[in-house]
């Protein structure tokens, strides 16, 4: 009996260790992948660079990258970008999952090339989708999900021949000649675009001239009438007062808002007669005219910005009230919210040229401020738009950090620094303001991703046409998750195609469309907090084998110590009346 017993005390806290270890075990989910990135080596020779992404459930959104005395700090910035898009792209909240990327070398590693890899990667982990071992890729990643050019994409295509690829996949944007090798290439818009081709699948076909505004939010955009017809009168009223030439410049683009009022375009038409507005203040005010005379025209700078911030205040207040909110009048409020805060850092100036646009920015935030309907589009909860703003907030910030490496002087909307800028989001989301955080995120994600297009040399025919395909896959995304594209999104996209483009140019066309595919990249947050409040969880487990085992084993273990228990009891009973009965 002795022995017994002191077996039983021996086992007993080894077996109670066992089953916290265990148990605790099933609340930890890890998946991995092995990615081959190439690389160019000092001697400007490519090489490939082994690394394993680790995802890992629960988290709080940490992501790191090893070995940290060789990686450098743009390539942690690139990985952290990677990580928070493809949490979103895929309706994964990153502020759930921790990530490590191990690049198992003993080279430095630096520059964002492997960025758009590391985010197909990290898709594939989320998708639980296997990568071709015989299939590789380089690219940088844009923060609205495109593929922008790297340097050295001739000799890295040879590496992965020589190392035995047979696929290696290239951004389109990169317009490069390659050398004759035995390996497949295949060049891609997006690292959307890029995880298809790897998962064997054939890009998705999609016609990105089609007109979807009129069709999807005609009675909306309705709206835009009054100010359409504002701008206009504006304009005609300043073109009096410049030379023919001038004038008859504006003229054309008030012809044109005309033209798109015919046509039931309203947010175009409105676009056109904001332009013609404009050029009419911005030939006025180079002509050394009276400026107390543009004034009468448009009205003093105060009252027009103090109008428009009454405004919507207001609206606000609407939004505030009601118990569940359309997501699509949010989104017009915060595209309200980002054209009131450009107004507000413009009047700091004292130049008659920022007053002016300061002026016109302020126009433009109430126009969107009476499109800002709490009833327009699905509905949701103040918790979720309060989630979605942190989310797209978190994001902004990681995406700041990235671009600042490749651009030090970046300024958001030209002219507004992002420390600043991101520094009112931070203040707009503690004040509750939700719209006006998720906006300013959005913006700054845009104009992100136009600089590092810029500073990166993206061939601009290819950047134009993978942009507007990116806005419209964005799109076709939430029309099946939400029931409808975005209302911001479609409208930029619509003017872009059928008007920006061909009287603007593609430099202006490309910057709207990366707004609006912000706009819509973002909006995915909407349907991941969503569902997560739905579930009354915190998002999405990953369920693989691993996780699937060690739970099998937690509750193997938990039976067993029930058991063990139950025998020890049994055993102690036993043990009792053995001794009661020698006594006796």
């Amino acid at each position: 009996m002795r022995s017994i017993r002191l077996v039983s005390s021996v086992l007993a806290p080894l077996l109670l260790v066992a089953m916290i270890v265990v148990a605790t075990a099933q609340y930890v989910g890890v998946r991995s992948i092995v990615l081959g990135l190439p690389a160019v080596n000092e001697e400007g020779e490519g090489v490939i660079i082994p690394a394993r992404i680790y995802l890992y459930y629960p988290g709080s959104g940490i992501v790191d990258a090893k070995p940290s005395n060789l990686v450098a700090s743009d390539t942690k910035d690139s990985v952290k970008v990677a990580y928070y898009y493809a949490a979103i792209s895929t309706e994964h909240n990153p502020l759930d999952y921790d990530l490590l990327v191990n690049f198992n070398t003993s080279l430095s590693v630096g520059g964002p090339s492997a960025s758009g890899f590391i985010a197909t990667g990290i898709i594939m982990l989320f998708e639980g989708v296997e990568l071709p071992i015989n299939a590789t890729m380089t690219g940088m990643l844009a923060p609205n999900g495109l593929l922008l050019p790297v340097a050295g994409i001739p000799a890295k295509v040879v590496a992965a021949s020589n190392s035995g690829y047979e696929l290696m996949v290239i951004p389109a944007t990169a317009a490069v000649k390659l050398p004759e090798e035995n390996i497949a290439i295949v060049r891609v818009c997006s690292v959307d675009d890029a995880v298809g081709v790897l998962e064997g699948l054939k890009p998705l076909t999609i016609n990105v001239n089609v007109s979807v505004a009129k069709e999807v939010f005609g009675r909306i955009a309705s709206r835009f009438v009054n100010d359409t017809k504002f701008f206009m009168r504006v304009a005609e009223e300043i073109a009096k007062e410049l030379h023919p030439s001038q004038a008859e410049t504006v003229k054309k683009f008030i012809e044109y808002a005309n033209k798109a009022l015919e046509n039931r375009d309203y947010y175009s038409a409105a676009s056109l007669a904001f332009v013609a507005a404009f050029n009419a203040s911005m030939a006025y005010i180079m002509s050394g005219k009276d400026v107390e005379k543009l004034w009468q025209i448009l009205g003093k700078p105060d009252e027009v910005r103090a109008k428009a911030a009454r405004y919507i205040e207001a609206t606000r207040l609407k939004f505030e009230a009601a118990q569940h909110v359309g997501i699509w009048g949010f989104e017009a409020l915060a595209m309200a919210e980002v054209r009131l805060y450009l107004s507000e850092t413009l009047a700091e100036s004292e130049k008659p040229f920022d007053q002016v646009i300061s002026v016109l920015r302020a126009y433009t935030a109430l126009s969107w401020a009476k499109l800002a309907d709490p009833t327009l589009g699905p509905r949701t909860s103040h918790d979720v738009l309060k989630e979605a703003a942190l989310a797209s907030l978190a994001y902004a910030e990681a995406v700041k950090d990235y671009v600042l490496n490749y651009m030090p002087h970046f300024k958001v909307a030209g002219s507004v620094d992002p420390n600043k800028w991101l520094n009112e989001a931070r203040r707009a989301l503690a004040m509750g303001l939700y719209a006006r955080a998720f906006g300013l995120s959005a913006m700054l994600v845009a104009d992100a991703t136009g600089t590092l297009s810029i500073v990166f040399k993206a061939d601009q025919e290819a950047l134009y046409t993978c942009s507007a395909r990116q806005v419209i896959l964005n799109n076709i995304w939430l029309s099946h998750n939400l029931g409808s594209p975005s209302l911001a999104s479609i409208l930029l996209y619509n003017y872009v195609q059928n008007y920006a483009l061909k009287l603007l140019g593609r430099s202006i066309g490309i910057s709207l469309l990366n707004e609006a595919a912000s706009y819509a990249l973002l909006d995915k947050l909407f349907t991941i907090f969503s569902q997560a409040k739905a579930a009354k969880g915190p998002g999405q487990q990953l369920l693989d084998i691993d996780s699937i085992v060690k739970f099998s084993l937690a509750m193997l273990a938990m039976y067993a110590g029930i058991a063990y228990t139950a025998f020890s009891a049994a055993l102690s009973r036993r043990e009792k009346r053995f001794w009661e009965d020698l006594r006796g």
